[in-house]
Protein backbone atom coordinates (compact mmCIF):
# COMPACT_ATOMS: atom_id res chain seq x y z
CA UNK A 1 0.00 0.00 0.00
CA UNK A 2 0.83 3.56 -0.57
CA UNK A 3 0.59 4.83 3.13
CA UNK A 4 1.43 3.86 6.16
CA UNK A 5 -0.85 2.85 8.99
CA UNK A 6 -3.49 6.36 9.79
CA UNK A 7 -3.59 7.28 12.89
CA UNK A 8 -5.65 10.44 13.71
CA UNK A 9 -8.64 11.59 15.37
CA UNK A 10 -11.69 14.08 14.63
CA UNK A 11 -12.67 15.63 17.84
CA UNK A 12 -16.34 16.24 18.48
CA UNK A 13 -15.62 20.32 18.17
CA UNK A 14 -13.75 20.36 14.75
CA UNK A 15 -16.58 17.42 13.85
CA UNK A 16 -19.35 19.99 14.40
CA UNK A 17 -17.01 22.66 13.06
CA UNK A 18 -16.23 20.81 10.00
CA UNK A 19 -20.23 20.20 8.71
CA UNK A 20 -20.74 24.05 9.44
CA UNK A 21 -17.90 25.34 7.18
CA UNK A 22 -19.35 22.37 4.87
CA UNK A 23 -22.80 23.65 5.31
CA UNK A 24 -21.91 27.26 4.59
CA UNK A 25 -20.36 27.05 1.28
CA UNK A 26 -23.30 25.03 0.28
CA UNK A 27 -25.21 28.38 1.81
CA UNK A 28 -22.90 30.08 -0.24
CA UNK A 29 -23.22 28.02 -3.36
CA UNK A 30 -27.25 28.27 -2.67
CA UNK A 31 -28.10 28.69 -6.47
CA UNK A 32 -26.50 24.99 -7.11
CA UNK A 33 -28.83 22.14 -8.75
CA UNK A 34 -28.69 18.26 -8.68
CA UNK A 35 -28.59 16.62 -11.75
CA UNK A 36 -29.92 13.03 -12.54
CA UNK A 37 -28.02 10.83 -14.44
CA UNK A 38 -30.85 11.29 -17.37
CA UNK A 39 -30.77 14.71 -16.88
CA UNK A 40 -26.89 14.89 -17.65
CA UNK A 41 -27.09 12.81 -20.84
CA UNK A 42 -29.61 15.10 -22.18
CA UNK A 43 -26.92 18.07 -21.27
CA UNK A 44 -24.00 19.81 -24.12
CA UNK A 45 -21.15 19.34 -21.49
CA UNK A 46 -18.75 21.91 -21.41
CA UNK A 47 -15.21 21.20 -21.05
CA UNK A 48 -11.08 22.31 -21.87
CA UNK A 49 -12.10 21.24 -25.06
CA UNK A 50 -15.30 23.90 -25.57
CA UNK A 51 -13.16 26.54 -24.46
CA UNK A 52 -11.64 28.06 -27.49
CA UNK A 53 -15.14 28.23 -29.00
CA UNK A 54 -17.26 29.69 -26.26
CA UNK A 55 -13.97 32.56 -25.67
CA UNK A 56 -14.49 33.23 -29.15
CA UNK A 57 -18.22 33.35 -29.37
CA UNK A 58 -17.81 35.68 -26.25
CA UNK A 59 -14.95 38.06 -28.30
CA UNK A 60 -17.30 38.07 -31.44
CA UNK A 61 -20.37 38.52 -30.83
CA UNK A 62 -20.68 42.21 -29.29
CA UNK A 63 -18.92 43.07 -31.95
CA UNK A 64 -20.86 41.39 -34.83
CA UNK A 65 -24.41 42.16 -33.18
CA UNK A 66 -26.06 41.51 -36.20
CA UNK A 67 -25.56 37.49 -36.07
CA UNK A 68 -26.77 37.63 -32.51
CA UNK A 69 -30.49 36.32 -32.44
CA UNK A 70 -33.23 38.29 -30.51
CA UNK A 71 -33.35 34.80 -28.43
CA UNK A 72 -29.65 35.11 -27.45
CA UNK A 73 -28.88 37.08 -24.61
CA UNK A 74 -25.37 38.27 -24.77
CA UNK A 75 -25.47 39.41 -20.96
CA UNK A 76 -26.46 36.67 -19.29
CA UNK A 77 -23.87 33.87 -21.84
CA UNK A 78 -21.42 36.35 -20.26
CA UNK A 79 -22.70 35.62 -16.48
CA UNK A 80 -23.43 32.09 -17.12
CA UNK A 81 -19.69 31.66 -18.85
CA UNK A 82 -17.96 33.87 -15.88
CA UNK A 83 -20.34 31.65 -13.41
CA UNK A 84 -18.54 28.78 -15.24
CA UNK A 85 -15.16 29.76 -14.86
CA UNK A 86 -15.64 30.23 -11.04
CA UNK A 87 -16.85 27.06 -10.55
CA UNK A 88 -14.64 25.04 -12.46
CA UNK A 89 -12.03 26.17 -9.56
CA UNK A 90 -14.49 25.44 -6.95
CA UNK A 91 -14.94 22.01 -8.55
CA UNK A 92 -11.12 21.43 -8.97
CA UNK A 93 -10.50 22.18 -4.82
CA UNK A 94 -13.70 20.10 -4.00
CA UNK A 95 -12.41 17.43 -6.28
CA UNK A 96 -8.66 17.28 -4.50
CA UNK A 97 -10.32 17.36 -1.20
CA UNK A 98 -13.00 14.73 -1.49
CA UNK A 99 -10.46 12.39 -3.19
CA UNK A 100 -8.17 12.89 -0.39
CA UNK A 101 -11.11 12.46 2.33
CA UNK A 102 -12.73 9.25 0.39
CA UNK A 103 -9.34 7.75 0.35
CA UNK A 104 -8.51 8.64 3.57
CA UNK A 105 -12.35 7.02 4.34
CA UNK A 106 -11.42 3.80 2.31
CA UNK A 107 -7.90 3.13 3.94
CA UNK A 108 -9.18 3.73 7.60
CA UNK A 109 -12.26 1.35 7.09
CA UNK A 110 -9.76 -1.21 5.78
CA UNK A 111 -7.46 -0.63 8.80
CA UNK A 112 -10.62 -1.14 10.85
CA UNK A 113 -11.62 -4.07 9.19
CA UNK A 114 -8.21 -6.17 9.23
CA UNK A 115 -7.84 -5.17 12.53
CA UNK A 116 -11.31 -6.89 13.11
CA UNK A 117 -10.98 -9.84 11.72
CA UNK A 118 -7.58 -10.55 13.14
CA UNK A 119 -9.23 -10.40 16.66
CA UNK A 120 -12.26 -12.55 15.20
CA UNK A 121 -9.54 -15.01 13.72
CA UNK A 122 -7.95 -15.38 17.10
CA UNK A 123 -10.79 -15.78 19.08
CA UNK A 124 -11.49 -18.92 16.71
CA UNK A 125 -8.12 -19.94 17.18
CA UNK A 126 -8.75 -19.86 21.09
CA UNK A 127 -12.53 -21.68 20.63
CA UNK A 128 -10.63 -24.66 18.44
CA UNK A 129 -8.62 -24.51 21.48
CA UNK A 130 -11.67 -24.78 23.82
CA UNK A 131 -10.30 -21.67 25.56
CA UNK A 132 -13.39 -20.99 28.05
CA UNK A 133 -15.92 -18.57 26.55
CA UNK A 134 -14.35 -18.22 23.16
CA UNK A 135 -16.97 -20.22 21.32
CA UNK A 136 -19.64 -17.90 22.21
CA UNK A 137 -17.57 -14.80 21.10
CA UNK A 138 -16.83 -16.78 18.26
CA UNK A 139 -20.31 -17.73 16.99
CA UNK A 140 -21.62 -13.83 18.03
CA UNK A 141 -18.82 -12.96 15.48
CA UNK A 142 -19.38 -15.27 12.97
CA UNK A 143 -23.22 -13.95 12.89
CA UNK A 144 -21.75 -10.76 11.64
CA UNK A 145 -19.07 -11.57 9.82
CA UNK A 146 -20.12 -12.27 5.94
CA UNK A 147 -17.38 -11.02 3.49
CA UNK A 148 -19.08 -12.00 0.10
CA UNK A 149 -19.49 -10.21 -3.09
CA UNK A 150 -20.58 -6.63 -2.46
CA UNK A 151 -24.70 -6.10 -2.63
CA UNK A 152 -25.66 -4.95 -5.91
CA UNK A 153 -27.03 -1.57 -4.33
CA UNK A 154 -23.03 -0.74 -3.64
CA UNK A 155 -21.91 -1.73 -6.91
CA UNK A 156 -24.85 1.09 -8.57
CA UNK A 157 -23.60 3.81 -6.54
CA UNK A 158 -20.11 3.52 -7.62
CA UNK A 159 -21.27 3.31 -10.94
CA UNK A 160 -23.00 6.46 -10.93
CA UNK A 161 -20.25 8.52 -9.48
Amino acid sequence: MAYHNISAEISEEDMNLLIQKIDEIDGMLDFTINLSPVDIRHLQLMGDRSLPFIEKVKELAPLNKQFIPLYFDLEEFNRDFALWKKLKVVTESLEKLTEKVRDTFMGVGSETLSAARVYYHSVKGAAKADVPGAETIAEELGKTYKLGPRKKEEKDKENEE
